[in-house]
């Protein structure tokens, strides 16, 4: 993988935004809704017109004509977020959008391509609908016809075969969740997710989860498709604490104790970054903006925005660990 590039999401080298827009859907816990999406949509809306306002999204939701072939002029390999001013997932897209989009993805092998939903129900129906090889062959096909072929447009047997469930081995597929009940039903609609690897971000973090489905993840991708790539992890997990205003408070044991669990089922793990509010007992490390959520005693204040520098925080957090690429 080339040098990552400055994206503002760590485990990314290139954001493409094919979609823009969305709606919340009750995913922000007893807090309500909180999207950094919508606020960054908000503060860019002089870029982004009409797609957010002040108290969230306005419900405009849309497949950007301008973006859907961008990755298409990238010849350096590159990990590439998908959709990050939208939920690609939306019920307003129609799912020739979805195939317009894969289309692009199965065309370009050098490229890892990483979807986040929290729109987990649809995204294991889409995948798993009989009938979604045939649209998808035939977006492929109008995709070479109008762009010719730059060199990395290869055969597609699971397409020919018309069985999809054999995934595209270079895209990421994930759910988004937040606290244990919802990552607890973001796993059950992910093991129903056919995909090369399966992700599951925990960010914002709001309290402590056990990932007791992870061995079962590891092992839900058919044994000859993972042997074919020649990679045992076929799962990843991302974990953070919540950023911006209003950010709610983060215990590092949380995420320490992510981080533990993955060691121990052998699947990779990123902490992406320890959030705005930082709980920390252990003021020894020197990281933590409140030593317990019910004291008014302050510890060391975090220098980094959010709590992304892994400089400052506890060792045995400094862990960026990455899925298995399949090119």
């Amino acid at each position: 993988m080339a040098k990552q590039k400055q994206t503002g999401i760590s485990w990314a080298d290139e954001t493409w935004s094919p979609i823009r827009g969305c709606t919340g859907c009750g995913s922000a816990g007893p807090h309500g809704e909180r999207c950094w999406a919508a606020r960054f949509a908000h503060r860019q809306d002089h870029l982004l017109p009409g797609y957010a306002t002040r108290g969230g999204w306005t419900g405009r939701v849309e497949l950007i004509e301008s973006q859907v072939e961008k990755p298409l002029d990238w010849r350096r390999p590159r990990r590439i977020a998908v959709g990050l001013m939208g939920d690609w997932m939306h019920e307003a897209l129609p799912d020739d959008a979805r195939d317009r989009i894969l289309a692009v993805e199965a065309v370009c092998p050098q490229h890892t391509f990483i979807h986040l939903t929290k729109r987990w129900q649809r995204q294991a129906e889409y995948f798993r609908t009989e009938l979604r090889a045939g649209p998808l062959s035939g977006a492929i096909t109008d995709l070479r016809s109008r762009r010719g072929d730059h060199g990395v447009l290869q055969p597609l047997p699971h397409l020919e075969e018309g069985d999809f469930w054999y995934p595209l081995p270079n895209v990421i597929l994930g759910v988004s969740a937040w606290d244990q009940a919802s990552a607890d039903e973001a796993c059950g609609w992910l093991l129903k997710t056919p995909a090369a690897c399966q992700l599951l971000c925990l960010e914002p973090m709001i309290e402590p989860v056990d990932l007791e489905h992870i061995q079962v993840l590891r092992d839900s991708v058919p044994d000859g498709f993972r042997n074919r790539l020649g990679q045992d992890a076929n799962f990843w997990v991302v974990v953070g604490g919540e950023s911006g205003p209003g950010a709610r408070p983060c215990n590092v044991e949380w995420i320490r104790s992510v981080v533990r669990q993955c060691k121990q089922a052998g699947v990779p793990c990123y902490v992406k970054q320890l959030g705005a509010r930082v709980i920390d007992e252990h003021t020894s490390y020197g990281v933590g903006a409140w030593v317990n959520d019910e004291s008014d005693i302050m510890g060391p204040i975090l220098r980094s925005r959010n709590g992304s520098d892994p400089a400052e925080w506890p060792e045995d957090l400094r862990v960026r660990e990455f899925a298995n690429e399949a090119y």
